[in-house]
């Protein structure tokens, strides 16, 4: 599966952790008003991402390589609701990172990386239809 939109993902939260700490460098002791909510957006979905990436590699056994996974994960968490819960927890977690170093150059990260989740998104339910078919299409049918 091609993971060029992973990688900007992953780029873009260095970007924004590294806007964090470059806020906190140059205005040591401010607290930005969006502080609070920023902690708090950012603690729930970096949770979410690793609970949610736990669940998976618990409940799947793929090859040798861990490039293919042995099933299809669609119990526990917000799997039942949710086709990319470890998304959905980076994407609430950049928002807490874009909250807490709020500029345009966190704004344009925000967006960038909320985009690569998307595109990713899409290229991981076509990779997972090439390898569950019919499972997977009952599934993306109830989720979201």
């Amino acid at each position: 599966m091609e993971k060029r939109w992973w990688r900007i993902k992953v780029l873009c939260g260095a970007g924004l952790i590294g806007c964090v700490g470059l806020a906190y460098i140059l205005r040591p002791g401010s607290v930005a008003l969006p502080a609070l909510p920023g902690q708090m957006l950012a603690v729930a979905g970096g949770s979410c991402t690793l609970f949610h990436a736990w669940l998976l590699q618990t409940n799947t056994q793929g090859d040798s390589q861990g490039d293919r996974p042995g099933n299809l994960v669609t119990r526990g968490g917000l799997f039942p609701y949710l086709r990319h819960p470890m998304y959905a927890g980076d994407a609430l977690l950049y928002a807490g990172l874009a909250l807490l170093a709020p500029s345009i150059s966190s704004l344009f990260l925000l967006l960038l990386s909320w985009f690569a989740l998307y595109k990713q998104s899409q290229a991981e339910d076509k990779w997972l239809q090439s390898l569950f078919g019919e499972r997977f299409t009952q599934w993306q049918q109830q989720t979201w």
